[in-house]
């Protein structure tokens, strides 16, 4: 279930998306057409509820909850003392900071982040502590429901939309945000996950829907089984 602060959080990323997703650079003018961003704000209603919804079904599948919040952060150093008043907004200011710099050729999609707690059910049994393991399995559902959506997309002949929930996938697997929580869970998912995410976004408009699986997961196979072998064993 989303409440009312999760639904407020998704409706205000879904505009910053959208807005930032319709709107061109050719400096110094900016351009936004007004039915594109409606188009582009319905859009990012659809792919971050997807995205949240895979990991609200991941967290209760492991019998946990999850609160969907903005990506922020307050400890900037080491020491307690090094922090901030308030969240400092990563989740507003790196999404225009790139959008800019990159001229509205790339938007910082992966913006929400999450807090967790176990349910009265996990707290009953034995095995109750919530591990990183766990953790990290819940966002990568994230990601995973957004490679699915892609790839519906790319099969309906929608590949020019297909690229932004592929996008949100890799950038969730980068460990900044929920990616580092997939990194402090385990990194050989997180390995796996990143160069997976990674290779089929750039398959996407190049490929069919099921070589862009099937060379996307061999190769990031392959990639995770020498991690391991060199630097987990």
């Amino acid at each position: 279930m989303i409440n009312f602060d999760e639904f407020i959080v998704w409706i205000i990323s879904s505009a910053l998306l959208g807005l930032l997703m319709a709107t061109k650079i050719a400096w110094p003018i900016l351009s936004i057409e007004p039915s594109d961003l409606l188009l582009m704000f319905a859009f990012a209603l659809v792919m971050l509820f997807i995205f949240i919804a895979g990991q609200k079904i991941a967290a209760w599948y492991y019998n946990c909850d999850i609160k969907m919040k903005w990506l922020s952060f307050r400890q900037y150093w080491f020491r307690d003392q090094y922090r901030f008043k308030w969240p400092f907004p990563l989740w507003l200011i790196l999404p225009i900071f790139l959008f800019f710099i990159t001229a509205s050729k790339l938007t910082w999609s992966a913006i929400l982040d999450f807090d967790l707690e176990a349910k009265a059910g996990r707290l009953q049994k034995r095995w109750s502590n919530i591990d990183d393991v766990d953790v990290a399995k819940i966002v990568i559902a994230g990601p995973v429901a957004s490679l699915v959506f892609a790839l519906i997309l790319k099969v309906v002949g929608l590949t020019s939309l297909a690229i932004y929930p592929a996008w949100l996938a890799f950038l969730t697997c980068i460990p900044v945000g929920m990616g580092m929580k997939i990194f402090f869970g385990s990194r050989n998912l997180a390995v796996f996950f990143f160069f997976l995410t990674g290779i089929m976004l750039v398959l996407m408009p190049l490929a069919g829907w099921f070589s862009t699986v099937i060379v996307g997961l061999l190769i990031a196979t392959i990639i995770v089984v020498a991690y391991y072998t060199m630097y987990e064993q």
